[in-house]
């Protein structure tokens, strides 16, 4: 539940209100309506800066703003940016640019699966191959291990 304002009311707030507001009391918050309604009732000044308040909502209410000169929507919409579609030019480009990353990912991809990244080299359990390759390499030739079964 709502704790209204018990907070007595003054001729400043009060003022503050209504010109905030405006001078239905309908519009007032509702934490400050009861005080500034009590208000009203009990202090004749309080009377004219409502009836002041009403005056303004009423002729703010009846204001309407004028509809745009054909000459002022022509100005307008003269200094509006340019919105400018896709030639077929551009999206001739922008297909061969989507094309060709997928060929460049698809060789990529298959050079990978080639080289086998995470598998073991085909000459590691054969020594004649590692052999052949540390030959070729310049590296000491690989020595076979024994099995712990053979002596």
């Amino acid at each position: 539940m709502k704790r209204l304002n018990v907070e007595p009311m003054d001729a400043e707030r009060f003022e503050q209100l209504t010109q905030a507001y405006g001078g239905e009391s309908a519009r007032w918050p509702q934490t400050d309506r009861a005080p500034a309604l009590r208000y009203l009732a009990a202090t004749p000044a309080a009377h004219a800066m409502r009836a002041q308040a009403l005056r303004l909502d009423e002729v703010l209410g009846a204001w309407a703003p004028e509809a745009a000169s054909a000459a002022l929507r022509g100005r307008i919409a003269a200094g509006a940016p340019v919105v400018r579609g896709l030639r077929p030019r551009d999206l001739w480009i922008s297909g061969v640019g989507l094309a060709a990353a997928c060929v460049i990912g698809l060789m990529v991809g298959a050079g990978f699966g080639a080289t086998g990244l995470g598998q073991a080299p085909a000459h590691e359990g054969d020594t004649a191959t590692a052999n052949i390759s540390a030959a070729l390499d310049g590296t000491p030739p690989a020595v076979p291990a024994l099995d712990e079964g053979e002596s």
